[in-house]
C-alpha cells in the first residue's frame, strides 16, 4: 500500500510569512462571533516549510500582528502518527500572542 499525503499546498513561492497571512485575513474575514476571545490554530498542511522558515515568518510579527482580530494564533505540525492516531508527533508553535503572555515565555527561556 502506498502512503498517502493530503493537504494544502501553499501557491508556489510564496513564503511562510505570506502563508501565514493569507490564512489569518481568511479567517478573520468571516462573520463569526467572538474573533477576539478566539484562539485560531492554523494547520501545516503543506511539507513545503521547515523550521528556518518558521523563524523567519516569526522575525515579522508585527505584520501578522495587524492584521489578526484573533486573541491567540498558533502554527500546528503533525509528522508522525498511527493509523489510530497513537505515537503521534507533532509540534505547536505560538505565532501571535497577547504581549503579557509572551513577555512571560520570553522570561522563562532566560
Amino acid at each position: 500500500m502506498e502512503p498517502l499525503f493530503v493537504g494544502d499546498r501553499p501557491v508556489s513561492g510564496q513564503s511562510l510569512l505570506e502563508h501565514l497571512a493569507n490564512a489569518i485575513a481568511s479567517k478573520a474575514q468571516k462573520n463569526n462571533e467572538g474573533k477576539e476571545n478566539t484562539i485560531l490554530i492554523i494547520d501545516n498542511r503543506s511539507t513545503s516549510f521547515e523550521l528556518e522558515d518558521l523563524r523567519v515568518a516569526l522575525s515579522d510579527v508585527e505584520k501578522l500582528r495587524s492584521i489578526s482580530v484573533f486573541k491567540q494564533v498558533w502554527f500546528y505540525t503533525g509528522y508522525y502518527s498511527d493509523p489510530d492516531g497513537g505515537n503521534a508527533e507533532w509540534s505547536l508553535c505560538p505565532v501571535l500572542l497577547p504581549r503579557h503572555i509572551e513577555e512571560r515565555l520570553i522570561e522563562s527561556e532566560g
